[in-house]
């Protein structure tokens, strides 16, 4: 999955695909199944500290990616990324800015949107 062919595909991307193709019910499919997990494959090992590019947006597919294909990717990845996330929280409650994006709004609100993944509050996280 990527936005051009040209351009690798890294974490954030294979994420994002599988989590539209979740959204769209694609996973029903045997094909669709099959190109969903060999995208995941990297989420067994991963390790947040190494997602230096894009961290917030990337922790926050991987985490939505994991949460919606399976038990065991959710229960794999999910305490993975929570804990790397709490320890990066400040003490007034916001987190660092790592990207140039608004100060610490944009880096706080997907932190806070990955933290609660695990919850379902949203539609789409739901099973």
């Amino acid at each position: 999955f990527c936005y051009q062919r040209e351009r690798n595909d890294g974490p954030a991307m294979r994420s994002a695909g599988i989590v539209c193709l979740q959204a769209m019910g694609d996973e029903h499919a045997a094909q669709d199944r099959i190109r969903m997990e060999n995208a995941a494959d990297f989420m067994r090992e991963i390790n947040p500290a190494d997602l230096r590019r894009h961290f917030f947006y990337t922790a926050y597919y991987v985490a939505t990616a994991a949460n919606m294909l399976s038990d065991e990717h959710r229960e794999t990845v999910l305490p993975r990324m929570e804990e790397f996330l709490v320890a990066l929280q400040r003490d007034d409650g916001s987190f660092p800015n790592n990207n140039g994006y608004d100060g610490d709004v944009y880096a706080t609100a997907f932190s806070v949107i990955t933290l609660a993944i695990r919850y379902q509050y949203l539609p789409i996280y739901q099973e």
